[in-house]
Formats: C-alpha cells, structure tokens, sequence
C-alpha cells in the first residue's frame, strides 16, 4: 500500500492523526481507531502503532492481518468471526476484549496485557502454547450473548469452553498463568483432566 492509498482509506474510515511508514506501507495513529462501520473479513489498512483505542467489534473479521503491534489503549474486538489471534497485537496496554469470536484456543495473544482480559465460554479453549498469561488487571468471564446476528450465532453452538474450566472461574487468573506448566493441555491439544485437577488442587492448598 501506497501513500495515496492510505490517505483514502483513512479517509473514507474516518482514521485521523495518522502518519504513513515508507518501510512497510503501514500507519501509527495518534488516537483512537474505530472500524464498525467496516464490513469484511481482512482490515482495511496496515496499522503499526495505535496511541489509543483499536475498536473493531461487530466487522465480520475472520482475520488480524493487519492489526497493530501496539495499542495504547484497548483493544475492542468481540462479537467478530475470528477464529485465531494469529497477527494480533503483541502489546495492548489497556483491556484485551475478545467475547463472542468463536476462538480456537488463546494460541498468538499478547503476552502483555496492560489492565484486563475479557472473554466468554464461546472460548474453545484456553490452551495459549508458550506464552505465560499474567494481565495487569483481572481476568473478567461471562456466559456467551451476543445481540449480533450473523453466522458467528449457529458456529457458538458447535463450540464451549470445558465446563472443568468453567466450573473454577474462581481461579481462573492461576489457571492461564500455570496451564502450561501442569501441562493441561496435550500435544495434540485435547485437555488433561487429571493434570487440570492437580493444578486446581494445587491453587486451592494455597501452594500456587
């Protein structure tokens, strides 16, 4: 992408504040971004940096190619198609909110994670490969329901975190901080009930 072709783009999305990177065709945005009124399944535009919030809920995304690397603010992105944080941001400082995306599992999210992380059981999974899950804020769950209608509605009824997991919501800040070492999840990613149990014990004898 071009400069002139950024500067439509911004235009026609109403994107202000923002600068153009030669390197790589991308922009920062000295602000907020807010994309609901886009409709596709890739974002518009290459974003680098944002200096505020990134709102992309309710666009139909099924990808976050594109996203920003950073992002000063939160990073609104529920109620879309996405299956995947491949691409997503690496470092959001405010609230990471990713309800109703039918996620596969939390593999490619933001290892830093500056105030809270937001999800529901339409959650897969919370197997997250090797990254070690510790938020600035509090981990918030709800129970999946989404006003928004479209295809998203018929995949939730295919998908749902394990009900082990949600049964101890309680713990569920230790849970993403230690899966990974009490290896809840398998390799072929099926999860460990015995190992889950362990770690549960484990939290709740105050060791962890």
């Amino acid at each position: 992408m071009d400069y002139n072709e950024a500067k439509q783009l911004c235009y026609k999305y109403s994107v202000k504040n923002w600068f153009f990177n030669d390197w790589d065709g991308s922009i920062d945005v000295y602000g907020d971004v807010n994309l609901q009124t886009f409709q596709g399944r890739q974002l518009p535009l290459k974003f680098n940096w944002v200096r505020g919030n990134f709102n992309i809920w309710e666009t139909r995304l099924t990808t976050l190619d594109g996203a920003p690397c950073i992002i000063d603010g939160d990073f609104n992105c529920y109620d879309n198609e996405l299956t995947s944080l491949y691409r997503g941001p690496q470092v959001v400082k405010g609230d990471y909110n990713i309800r109703g995306t039918i996620l596969k599992n939390l593999e490619y999210i933001a290892p830093i994670i500056g105030r809270d992380l937001i999800f529901d059981d339409s959650l897969c999974s919370t197997y997250s490969a090797n990254e070690d899950l510790e938020v600035g804020g509090v981990v918030r769950f709800s129970q999946y329901n989404n006003t928004y209608s479209m295809t998203i509605t018929h995949r939730y009824n295919q998908c749902c975190l394990r009900p082990e997991i949600v049964m101890n919501l309680r713990h569920i800040d230790l849970i993403l901080k230690y899966q990974r070492y009490f290896s809840v999840w398998n390799d072929d990613l099926t999860f460990n009930v015995e190992n889950f149990n362990e770690l549960i014990f484990e939290i709740e004898d105050g060791l962890l």
